[in-house]
């Protein structure tokens, strides 16, 4: 199988084939300049949402570990399900190392949600910020932190 193929091999009837063209560009672009590159799949569970999930991960997989020139970073909000997909006896298994980045408190955030505010000259009060907050973080984890 050649580079060039590998669009019709991986995406389903439908699943637009933009994202495999883009991936065909980066290995192309990458092996041509003799460069290295950093591609990152944000959301990447989905693909286990999808009936054809286990032969695009294995086309995908397949492609990937030929290019050592290319690191590949698979961020993703429904964590369980992403570990599924890095499992035994998926493709992706042994793959990669998994590193978690824990929620950001608050005491934290809320300041810098005023912060952006005022920078675009609006204002936020911190009350405000920390609803929005405390809603980013519901919609996250399905509930909110405070009511």
């Amino acid at each position: 199988m050649t580079e060039g193929d590998w669009n019709e091999q991986l995406a389903p009837q439908h699943v637009s084939c933009n994202t495999f063209r883009v991936m065909e560009g980066l290995f192309s672009y990458v092996e041509k300049h003799n460069r290295k590159a950093c591609c990152v799949f944000d959301e990447f569970q989905e693909i286990a949402t999808l009936s054809e999930s286990k032969r695009i991960e294995g086309t995908l997989r397949s492609h990937i570990q030929m290019h050592k020139s290319i690191s590949f970073v698979y961020v993703g909000s429904r964590r369980q399900l992403l570990m599924d997909m890095f499992g035994k006896n998926r493709p992706f298994y042994g793959s990669s190392r998994f590193m978690t980045l824990n929620s950001i408190s608050s005491d934290d955030f809320v300041p810098y949600i005023v912060q952006k505010f005022s920078e675009s000259g609006k204002t936020c009060s911190p009350d405000i910020a920390l609803l929005i907050y405390d809603h980013v973080v519901g919609e996250m984890s399905g509930r909110s932190r405070s009511r």
